[in-house]
């Protein structure tokens, strides 16, 4: 029972863990602007966080384009008494520009270019827009929310300091006082020049890159940690039949997407706990399964990787088929995505429902048990599928 306990805490857990950076916000700017897609928009976070903004502009045209892609502080968001900014007629606005982009773009050719949250902070809303004389362009853009490092000097670690005219951002300096004898602060990118020598232990990187990849996933759908409470609770009631046989696995193996998704992603790696209560023939599992992609999408973003979290509860059933077992199973599945870099292919929606369906070996060895699995999960209202091959090891106890 206490195998049981500790997988329900740790998805408990993940049920309830901040946002890491998410794409956000999604869309294309045209010029000429139509009623379609205009040339300006305004784009904001839904939550707590930075502004990243990724942009990819394209010259449709037949000529060469010089394209003007900026950034303001909407004019309602501006406080009494701001600067105000020169827009390209030369009117003041009550708008203050916070980042610019100039780019000249052959026929049928495209740029792109990022706004870090350096640049862009952590303003709810920001104006975006492209110019340029007598083109034909159209711009895709992608906002992500990149989540704070800090709020005081306390949450930066190895004596760094939280850089709040930037907010959230742990750096090494914020003036040349902070820095040794003979450097100074690189006040945009927060070091001291030139760096000093140091070492530094990796050690614990992985295991702890391994506990965030199993505690990731709902992010702002607390539901999650609800429907997990209850699969718990029913799980722990005692059984009025005879004792079951608790399995506590883990394993390792590849996961592949079909359809649309299939088609910009590569082959990813998946990672597993699970968690089974069996009588004879039949049974029940509860498991959080993680998986790594990476993709190739056509750019915004620039990024390209792609990581799901899953929390699956279902039936099993076991076959004896001599010195092994044939083990099938038919799950619920709650998907969670993080660092999504296919928005525009997915949308922006975080977590999704689904099923999952698997065939598997198992042998044994005493309290030993080797497991190959093979799944196909079905997600709703998802473009693509999830089919994948995993190994496993499990510690049985109770029979």
């Amino acid at each position: 029972m206490s195998a049981l306990l500790t997988v329900c805490l740790a998805l408990l857990i993940s049920g309830c863990v901040p946002a890491p950076s998410d794409p956000v916000d999604t869309g294309t700017l045209c010029l000429p602007s139509t009623a379609d897609c205009p040339s300006q928009t305004v784009v904001s976070r839904d939550a707590v966080g930075r502004n990243q903004l990724d942009y990819a502009i394209q010259n449709l045209g037949t000529m060469e384009a010089d394209v003007t892609a900026v950034a303001y502080v909407p004019e309602s968001d501006v406080d009494a008494g701001g600067d105000a900014s020169v827009d390209d007629a030369g009117q003041t606005s009550g708008r203050i520009l916070i980042a610019q982009g100039e780019h000249r773009i052959p026929p049928a050719e495209s740029v792109g270019n990022r706004w870090t949250p350096q640049l862009l902070g952590t303003r709810n809303e920001i104006e975006f827009s492209i110019n340029c004389s007598a083109c034909e362009v159209t711009a895709d853009y992608v906002l992500t929310s990149v989540p704070l490092e800090c709020s005081i000097d306390d949450d930066c670690s190895s004596g760094w300091l939280c850089d709040t005219r930037t907010p959230g951002r742990c750096v090494e300096c914020l003036s040349d006082d902070d820095c040794m004898s003979g450097q100074t602060c690189d006040i945009q990118g927060g070091r001291c020049t030139p760096p000093a020598a140091a070492s530094c232990s990796a050690s614990g990187g992985l295991v702890a890159w391994l506990g965030l990849l199993f505690v990731l996933g709902f992010r702002r759908r607390y539901a999650g940690a609800a429907t997990t409470l209850t699969f718990c609770a029913f799980l722990a009631l005692p059984a009025h039949a005879a004792p079951p046989v608790a399995s506590l696995g883990v394993g390792v193996g590849t996961q592949m997407f079909t359809g649309d998704v299939g088609t910009v992603t590569d082959a990813g790696l998946s990672l597993s706990l699970s968690q089974e209560l069996r009588w004879q023939y039949l049974g029940v599992g509860l498991g959080v399964n993680t998986s790594y992609f990476l993709t190739n999408q056509p750019s915004p973003p620039f990024s390209r990787d792609l990581r799901t979290v899953a929390v699956l509860v279902g039936p099993r059933g076991y076959i004896p088929v001599g010195p092994i077992e044939l083990a099938l199973s038919a799950e619920y599945m709650r998907m969670g995505l993080d660092s999504n870099s296919l928005i525009r292919i997915t949308g922006p929606a975080l977590s999704y429902d689904g099923f999952s369906f698997g065939a598997g070996l198992r042998y044994r060895w005493s309290g030993l048990e080797v497991r190959l699995d093979g799944v196909w999960q079905t997600i709703v209202s998802f473009p693509g599928d999830i089919i994948g091959l995993q190994l496993g090891i499990a510690v049985s106890a109770g029979g």
